[in-house]
């Protein structure tokens, strides 16, 4: 693939901004990053994965480079080996992301003009840097520390001065390659004096000889301000499950502090300095209309801290979606998940991109209130009950079949979470090899298990290493009480001849049938019978 610098041509990149969490599709000349619901040829984006493989667009990016290199070079190469004259052209890519662009899409930035100038991406300590530092920021873990003059908290402040979003990307472009550069001549000073070599990091803090006197000035007097929001601020207990299924299953819940702003900080780096100052565990962050009406919230706790809030974002959307129903302003559009978790293209997000550590307010903004939107948080992790289990147990395990039934168990989980139950998924991870001691442990250790019978389901009850089969028969020979749900598809035996021998007992139980239509009902039914197991 050769890159415009081969091919000797003349280029400009022209910007398109658009609302975070918007679905987009590809096209020619275009890439967008850190947005788009998708990751895919020009679509760079890691906000659909459900605790998936990368914690930011730039690391997405680094990991499929071809993404952006032959969607955007690929006609033109095919262009130039067809004989077609190209230098004599200037050609215009577009790239695009969300308004106010971070930190992730200003360096996404950095990486597609990168990959479109060479072909190929920067170095590795370059791409090393870039990610650890990206996905840092992203996930909320890059920490401001005794000195706040660091490359990611400059363009944080940049941000701040309502520079149009198309100047904040050429600069915050400017800067990286700056502090590529700076860092490169240091260490090549550092080994002709055999003093020990720098490493690049732009989270660190910079020396001051490379300037930027203003943005240092300020970064020292905005933790002034912060001392100042802080004492208009809500602090309360709450207790918050872990993100680990081992210490989930050992301590599901501690303690935690809660730190609600009452009004928007004068901070800009408000959210570094209630991390490192170690002021709450969630903090919790409104947006006002000048009329003192609320328009969003975003609530989050530390990425590095241990904790997720994987019920909040689904609790806020339902309380969302009552609300506005009863005031007649219903959201439309094709659900923007596709696991039964909204009805329309514009909910609460739950986190789902950021291992649930992180939610956010829809993107034309809430109508609830934010007394209303605090006693959702507290509904939920107000009492240690709701998350703390013996050591080794759990309160349910669901067994479904991947293919057709994972959106269902995914949709309970979640239902039966904000009962206070503990619900057990076996994730892709635990099915790599045979039906081994670990999975069969969590099995044992249930009180109840739910069975979710898919369409299909039944036709790999034949083969003995079948991992739905062997769930089953451990939950049976260890007197689980078996809860199967029927969806719409799955069809029935007409005999307990029809099942294999280990399996014959299923032909007696007592089945739910699921519609989508009377999730309600069917999902109370459930708890009913989990209650009287």
């Amino acid at each position: 693939m050769l890159a415009l610098e081969e091919l000797g041509v003349a280029y400009r990149w022209k910007f398109r901004f658009l609302q975070p969490g918007s679905t987009v599709a590809a096209e020619i000349g275009t890439v967008f990053a850190d947005v788009g619901n998708h990751l895919s040829p020009g679509v760079i984006d890691h906000h659909h994965e459900e605790n998936g493989e990368t914690d930011s667009s730039v690391s997405a990016m680094i990991r499929e480079p071809s993404l952006v290199s032959h969607h955007l070079l690929g006609p033109l190469n095919q262009a130039y080996y067809s004989g077609q004259t190209l230098a004599q052209r200037e050609y215009v890519f577009t790239f695009g992301t969300h308004i106010h662009p971070d930190w992730d899409a200003m360096v996404s930035f950095y990486l597609a003009d990168h990959l479109l100038r060479t072909a190929e991406l920067p170095s590795q300590a370059v791409c090393n840097a870039l990610r650890d530092a990206a996905d840092s920021v992203d996930q909320g873990r890059a920490k401001a520390g005794d000195d706040a003059f660091r490359p990611f908290l400059i363009y944080l402040y940049w941000q701040s001065q309502r520079m149009d979003w198309e100047s904040l990307l050429l600069q915050g472009k400017a800067l990286i390659e700056q502090v590529i550069v700076r860092t490169a001549e240091r260490q090549r000073l550092a080994r002709e004096n055999n003093q020990p070599v720098p490493i690049l990091d732009f989270t660190a803090p910079l020396d001051p000889a490379i300037g930027y006197v203003q943005e240092r000035t300020a970064l020292q007097a905005d933790y002034k301000d912060f001392l100042q929001d802080l004492k208009a601020t809500i602090s309360e207990e709450i207790f918050l499950p872990y993100r680990s299924n081992e210490e989930r299953l050992a301590n599901a819940a501690r303690p935690c502090t809660m730190l609600a702003f009452q009004q928007y900080p004068q901070s800009l780096l408000f959210k570094y300095w209630v991390r490192e100052g170690n002021h709450g565990d969630l903090m919790v962050v409104p947006s006002f209309s000048e009329d003192g009406t609320l328009q969003r919230v975003v609530l989050s706790v530390r990425g590095d801290g241990g904790y997720h809030l994987p019920y909040l974002g689904y609790a806020l959307e339902q309380a969302e979606e009552q609300k506005r129903k009863l005031l007649g302003r219903a959201r439309g559009g094709k659900p923007r998940y596709p696991d039964n978790y909204c009805t329309n293209d514009d909910p609460w997000y739950d986190g789902r991109g950021h291992h649930f550590t992180i939610i956010d307010a829809p993107r034309s903004g809430t109508l609830l209130t934010y007394d209303e939107v605090l006693a959702v948080v507290r509904h939920i992790y107000d009492k240690p009950k709701q998350f703390l289990h013996k050591k080794g147990e759990l309160d349910v395990f669901i067994s479904y079949r991947r293919d057709k039934g994972s959106e269902m168990a995914s949709l309970l989980r979640i239902f039966l979470a904000q009962q206070g139950y503990s619900a057990f998924l076996d994730v892709e991870s635990l099915r790599e090899g045979a039906f081994d001691d670990q999975l069969r442990s969590h099995v044992q250790h249930c009180s109840q298990f739910i069975l979710i019978l898919s369409p299909g389901i039944r036709d790999g009850f034949g083969r003995t290493e079948d991992w739905v089969r062997e769930e089953i028969i451990t939950a049976h020979r260890t007197g689980k009480t078996i809860i199967p749900i029927a969806l719409p598809g799955y069809e029935f035996p007409t005999s307990a001849e029809e099942l294999p021998q280990e399996l014959e007992f299923m032909y007696s139980l007592n089945v739910f049938h699921y519609q989508h239509i009377h999730q309600n009902s069917c999902f109370q039914k459930i708890l009913q019978a989990i209650k009287g197991a």
